[in-house]
């Protein structure tokens, strides 16, 4: 596991209150929840939480790392979508020309039929060849 996985774990057990439900939230089982925070305050040399058998509370460390992660995490967050997202995805605009004819009874249902990929917008124009668009 790499610290990212303990830092995203420290945030989900704030977030829901348990291990248990941030375990569900992260897919894996409560007591590698509870692993994951133990490798994390063993690495910083503090203890985040302070737990009891029915609760579980920040100490001041934890409440300042808390105060510090969560936005670098959303960060993160932005950036790796911002990268996903640029990765060379088409974009602009497609221009095709056809018969009217072959516009109106092949490429149209085609093409309105067909949900576009999330981020691309798209609309449609046909016009008789010659004519400005």
């Amino acid at each position: 596991m790499d610290r990212l996985d303990c830092d995203r774990m420290f945030v989900a057990v704030i977030d829901g209150g348990s291990f248990a439900s941030a375990a569900a939230r992260l897919g894996t089982s409560s007591g590698q929840a509870s692993k994951l925070i133990s490798r994390l305050e063993a690495e910083l040399g503090v203890q985040l939480l302070t737990r009891t058998t029915r609760a579980l509370s920040l100490t001041e460390a934890g409440r300042a790392y808390l105060a510090g992660i969560r936005p670098l995490l959303d960060d993160f967050d932005a950036l790796d979508a911002a990268v996903r997202n640029a990765s060379g995805a088409p974009s602009g605009r497609l221009r095709i020309s056809a018969p009217v004819s072959f516009g109106t009874t092949r490429l149209a249902p085609v093409l309105l039929d067909s949900p576009a990929p999330m981020g691309i917008s798209s609309s449609m124009f046909i016009s008789p060849i010659g004519s400005s668009t």
